[in-house]
């Protein structure tokens, strides 16, 4: 989500990055817009260290999260242990170095005597902030800080964030010391924002939102602004006021042209929808993302993972093969992708992935293999034990029979992985396509009124007398005497689309073509997706 949008931008501190982004994963779903403040805008300039206090923090799952105008209390429980065959929902953690951390706190003599640059100073802060709150030490640490940066901006930022992590540690009236400090253009933005993110820890959602406003109305940067909308947006959700929140979403996508700031609204968009509840909505929303931002590892990732969370796993396994092109020998992608395999029954293919990603040092991936070894599936270790016993002069008749299984099943598998490939491919193109005339704002709704027949598809429908009658954003239409029917609901250009064959119902998509002469349809059946098309019967080209 967005914070992870920030913490890239803010920390350049690879490991502590990957730290502050295991710990926020571990408390999503708790709070999960005012950790975005509390812990990604903390340290926005750390270069070259990990700090202690965080490092205990990122050891555990946090159960409970309190806010209150004393503070804020962290209640701790250690991880639960993980099920084998368990999809890591790990994408936006770093996932293919070990992340290295103190082994201890440091005493308050140790703090003293170590090195005292900026980068420390601020680090030493958010310890104190979220520890001891000791608010003496902090202000001579703010001092010291103060005393060795010599650019004037820097230090109002430098002040906007201590004034925020002194709210965090208990002293209310440092609030008011924020509030004035927002009223210089220097630091506006900073300080409206740390402003939010305290009234957000205190579920105080209508003053959150001002702040927010007030932070996108004193920023020009284009990243900047997408990041308070999305906030603005999470915000107006949370008092259900969901069309509204929608509709902010959409504005900004349909006013946005700079890529990455129109990738982190895709995002979201996603996170709308997870909240509510609309997965299919919340995969188009990612798809779009990662459309802008291919190179990106991290959200392809994670739309592997969602694909995988809502059973597209012909998708997730597409999506995961171009993660292992971003970073092939990533153990994370390699065990889910062993997952997937096993889901569309290529065992083999499974074996070998959890293989892969044990050898790269992913321990549920060992897991995962020792059980499907168990269960069943040998794979190379079985043609080796074939091959060696082949050999010997006493060879059983069956060595010969099972290694013939096996070379049918490796080209089975192989037809199907094929298969999958191609289908695959054909959903992301349309939805991907269909994403687009769904979220794109248009200037005429789409005309479907007219005679139409089918091109692709339902090769049982002769009767070219079929029609679509369109009444505003609804549309019904039947084909071979009311033997096919379809309805649904236009938004944009795209179309949500029920079909209705005799006695059973199916879910589809579509969209028009350039000229609206052709209707592009996905729809899901009990085995795979069909694609089919519809053409308005005066251009359709037929052989009579």
């Amino acid at each position: 989500m967005t914070h992870l949008v920030i913490i890239n931008e803010f920390f350049t501190n690879e490991i502590l990055k990957k730290s502050m982004i295991e710990f926020i994963n571990a408390l999503a779903g708790l709070w999960p817009l005012a950790l975005i403040g509390v812990f990604t805008v903390v340290i926005y300039r750390t270069r070259g260290i990990t700090y202690p206090f965080l490092e205990r923090l990122f050891r555990k799952n946090v159960s409970t999260l309190k806010a209150g105008t004393s503070g804020v209390e962290l209640n701790f429980e250690n991880d639960a242990s993980v099920k084998p065959e368990q999809l890591t929902s790990g994408p936006e953690i770093e996932k293919s170095e070990e992340v290295l951390l103190a082994e201890s706190i440091p005493s308050s003599e140790t703090l003293e005597l170590a090195n005292k640059d900026e980068d420390f100073l601020q680090g030493s802060l958010v310890e104190l902030a979220f520890g001891s709150r000791d608010l003496v030490q902090m202000q001579e640490i703010f001092e010291e800080m103060q005393s060795i940066q010599s650019d004037q901006q820097t230090k109002l930022k430098d002040k906007a964030f201590y004034f925020y992590l002194r709210v965090i540690a208990g002293d209310v009236e440092s609030l008011q010391n924020l509030k004035s400090l927002a009223e210089n253009p220097e630091v506006a933005f900073q300080a409206n924002k740390f402003i939010a993110f305290i009234y957000d820890r205190t579920t105080n959602v209508e003053e959150a939102i001002l702040y927010f406003e007030k932070a996108l109305g004193s920023t020009d940067d284009e990243k900047e602004k997408s990041q308070m909308v999305v906030l603005i947006a999470l915000q107006i959700l949370k008092t259900n006021r969901i069309d509204e929140a929608f509709a902010r979403l959409i504005q900004a996508i349909n006013t946005t042209e700079d890529k990455e700031a129109l990738t982190d609204i895709y995002k979201g968009l996603a996170e709308f929808y997870k909240q509510t509840g609309e997965n299919e909505f919340r995969l188009l929303a990612l798809e779009k993302a990662v459309e802008l931002r291919p190179l990106d590892n991290k959200l392809v990732f994670s739309l592997a993972y969602a694909y995988g969370e809502n059973n597209k796993e012909e998708l997730a396994w597409l999506t995961y093969q171009a993660h292992l092109t971003l970073q092939p020998s990533d153990p994370w992608t390699l065990n889910n992708l062993g997952v997937v395999y096993h889901n569309l029954n290529m065992q083999l293919h499974g074996i070998r992935s959890y293989k892969k990603a044990s050898k790269n040092g992913n321990t549920l991936a060992s897991a995962n293999l020792a059980s499907k070894l168990i269960q069943s599936g040998f794979g190379d270790e079985a043609r080796k034990y074939l091959d060696e016993e082949k050999l010997k002069p006493d060879a059983d008749i069956n060595i010969a029979k099972n290694l013939t299984e096996l070379e049918s099943k490796e080209e089975t598998e192989k037809e199907l992985r094929d298969k999958i490939e191609n289908l695959a491919i054909r959903q992301k193109s349309f939805l991907r396509n269909f994403a687009s005339h769904f979220f794109t704002n248009t200037q005429s709704l789409a005309d479907l009124n007219g005679k139409w027949e089918f091109e692709s598809g339902f090769s049982y429908v002769i009767d070219n007398g079929g029609s679509i009658v369109q009444n505003g954003l609804t549309f019904e239409g039947e084909w071979n005497h009311g033997i096919l029917k379809i309805s649904g609901k236009i938004t944009n250009s795209a179309m949500q689309v029920t079909i209705k064959e005799t006695d059973k119902s199916h879910a589809a998509l579509a969209f028009p073509s350039a000229d609206g002469k052709t209707l592009h349809v996905m729809m899901k059946t009990s085995g795979d997706n069909q694609f089919w098309q519809i053409k308005r019967f005066e251009d359709a080209g037929r052989d009579d």
